[in-house]
């Protein structure tokens, strides 16, 4: 069947429009973006945009269509949830701050250094080495000062040494030598009828010379201990047991001598009164003078080569002198010790 040319065009337009429609319903529900995925989720896919209508051709014709409206966009895919950020690392505690460290404490100072080999730091004995001014070895302590020049001091010479040295030149010498220390000994070496008397062992002789300067005379204070039978002495001068010149009597007790060459002088060392039949225990001190270079004489002589023994008064008890030997023990016999106490230049 044919159909007029105007239902034609409005069929045409109605198909026109009900194109529209089909467009419209089309943009309306815009698919759905696919799933995210892990990571960013793809984006939708856009919704396709409607047709435009076709515009009505010819008089009479219908208003042209309006255009469909755009698809709207479908909506983009929500974005698949990003992986967690590793939680980031805490920063590390801050280390605490080391403690302070205490001040060091102070160094103690370093010994002073003693003195080169032979020097003497602070010039405690005389005529010993010291440095001049910090310098070498090329002084001599004088006094507690070092100096250049050559210098002692009988003080010095004696705290060093010992009694007996003295300052001489600038030099500390001997002058006593082996005076010091010196015994006279009369052992008994047999008995005789008399209980109370013994042999002496013999006569006793000793000789020193005396050092020092030569044309220097010295006080030499000595000490007398020991145990001795008395005698008589005749002339000369008696201060106890002490006898200066004169002689001995004509009997057969012992005779003690001190003899000095320079300036001459003889001493007797047991003066009191012969035919007493006991002994004595001595101790005392007397200064004589001696040159330098004298000689000095210590004898003892038994005479009849009898002597008393080491008793008493009572004639029984040893007699013994504390811290002479042979002390605590008594000497069977008698001895005389002579010890220097001080020598100063005169």
């Amino acid at each position: 069947m044919k159909i007029s040319r105007r239902w034609q065009m409005v069929c045409w337009a109605l198909g026109a429009a009900l194109m529209a429609c089909s467009g419209e319903e089309k943009s309306g529900h815009a698919p759905s973006g696919g799933a995210a995925g892990t990571g960013g989720g793809n984006a939708g896919a856009s919704g396709t945009s409607g047709e435009a209508g076709s515009a009505g051709s010819g008089a009479g014709a219908g208003a042209s269509g309006s255009s469909g409206a755009g698809g709207s966009s479908g909506a983009a895919g929500s974005a698949g949830a990003g992986g967690s950020a590793g939680a980031s690392g805490s920063g590390g505690a801050g280390g605490s701050a080391g403690a302070s460290g205490s001040g060091g404490a102070g160094g103690s100072s370093g010994a002073a250094g003693s003195a080169g080999a032979g020097g003497v730091a602070d010039c405690a004995l005389d005529d010993a080495p010291c440095a001049v001014g910090g310098g070498s070895l090329e002084g001599v302590c004088c006094g507690g000062t070092c100096t250049s020049a050559e210098c002692c001091a009988t003080s010095g010479c004696t705290a060093r040494h010992g009694q007996g040295w003295v300052c001489e030149q600038g030099i500390c010498q001997n002058v006593v030598g082996t005076l010091d220390g010196l015994r006279w000994e009369m052992a008994c070496s047999g008995a005789t009828s008399n209980p109370l008397v013994c042999v002496a062992s013999g006569a006793s002789t000793d000789s020193k010379i005396l050092g020092g300067a030569a044309g220097q005379a010295y006080s030499v204070t000595l000490r007398f201990r020991g145990v001795v039978e008395e005698k008589t002495y005749l002339g000369g001068t008696k201060l106890a047991y002490w006898h200066e010149g004169g002689t001995p009597s004509a009997d057969g007790f012992n005779v003690y001598k001190l003899e000095i060459s320079s300036p001459p002088q003889t001493y007797y060392l047991n003066s009191g009164v012969s035919d007493s039949y006991w002994c004595v225990s001595l101790d005392y001190t007397h200064t004589v003078t001696i040159a330098a270079g004298a000689t000095v004489t210590l004898s003892a002589d038994p005479v009849d080569l009898n002597q008393i023994r080491n008793v008493g008064e009572d004639g029984a008890t040893p007699l013994r002198v504390p811290d002479v030997a042979p002390y605590p023990d008594a000497y069977d016999g008698q001895f005389i010790q002579m010890d220097v106490l001080s020598v100063v230049p005169r």
